[in-house]
């Protein structure tokens, strides 16, 4: 290899650490700001700020350093760092670590069912919540998912209890905000409605994105290409359905208990802003997770060509049933 390849060789590989760190930095500095924000509006922010500071430790030394100061002052905490080199979160069985989220959010829950705002808006938003807290008990033996999908799946659910507890035209964060500076948080960022709801929309995308990839991955056993378009294209289905399942409510109960569940505070596009944003969240977590499969994975390029390559070169169709008739009129 001449100085000239070398050279390119070297600019390249620097340009592919760049980028890496730039990833890990937006992630984990975007989970962190999350987790800050949990400290003024409900949510796990315990658990979120040290996720945070994980992500950034695998690339930042100053991050490393926050992250086994905490980790110290933790009973025992010196001896347990010395002898394990991973994150705490990943010395717990994934079964345990279900039931201890199960249990905050249990207690998360018993806490904003206590007095709700209006009633019969919180039981409607309940029944999706505990039906999908039923499918992940019924079905934990069967598909048991990684810590991350849980902890996600877990810090949906809690915003989700959030805006049920008010409503989500009605969560007073611009109230808690100027409790605390002085001003609202509408004002700082020149929002002229309860935002609360996009907020969560967007969530439903960022957060619930990578479980439904876990599904594809080890359910339907998908690669490459598809792994990352399918969760994608779920995840926008289903938030187009919700909307419907929204309109279907509003008009089946009308009233002020239709409108409160609706949340559109006068927006004749509220359901399509919902949409995008939640495709938006979506999107955004199919792309962190590709750059760092593409960081990580060597035959990530590989592998999306093979998902690409056509499988079947015969038409389906009516081609396929003439043949399925053959095969069977055959002896």
């Amino acid at each position: 290899m001449n100085l000239i390849a070398r050279c390119r060789l070297l600019v390249g590989h620097l340009k592919l650490r760049r980028a890496h760190k730039l990833v890990v930095a937006v992630v984990g500095g975007s989970v962190i700001l999350v987790g800050i924000a949990m400290l003024v509006l409900p949510g796990p922010a315990i658990l979120v700020i040290p996720l945070g500071l994980a992500i950034l430790a695998t690339e930042f030394l100053w991050a490393k350093r926050w992250l086994k100061s905490a980790w110290a002052l933790l009973p025992n905490g010196n001896k347990q760092s010395a002898r394990f080199s991973c994150p705490p979160a990943m010395l717990i069985p994934h079964r345990y670590y279900l039931l201890i989220l199960a249990a905050l959010f249990g207690i998360w829950w018993i806490a904003l069912a206590i007095h709700p705002w209006h009633r019969n808006p919180w039981l409607l938003e309940n029944a999706l919540a505990l039906a999908a807290v039923a499918l992940l008990a019924v079905f934990h033996r069967r598909l048991l998912f990684s810590r991350v999908s849980y902890t996600l799946i877990f810090v949906f659910m809690c915003l989700h209890q959030v805006g049920a507890h008010y409503t989500y035209s009605e969560v007073p964060y611009d109230v808690w905000f100027q409790h605390l500076t002085g001003r609202t948080f509408n004002s700082l960022v020149g929002w002229e409605r309860n935002n609360f709801d996009r907020v969560v929309h967007f969530s439903y995308g960022l957060l619930l994105a990578y479980p439904v990839r876990e599904i594809f991955l080890r359910v339907v056993n998908v690669r490459g290409f598809w792994g990352y378009f399918l969760p994608l294209d779920l995840t926008m289905s289903t938030s187009m359905l919700f909307e419907l399942l929204e309109w279907a409510t509003s008009v089946t109960f009308g009233g002020e208990l239709g409108q409160a569940y609706l949340g559109t505070q006068g927006d004749e596009w509220d359901a399509h802003k919902d949409m995008a944003l939640a495709s938006l969240g979506a999107l955004i977590s199919m792309s962190i997770t590709a750059a760092i499969n593409w960081r990580f994975q060597r035959d990530y390029a590989g592998e999306w060509v093979e998902s690409l390559r056509v499988k079947h070169k015969a038409p389906l169709s009516e081609d396929e049933m003439a043949r399925m008739v053959r095969k069977q009129k055959s002896p």
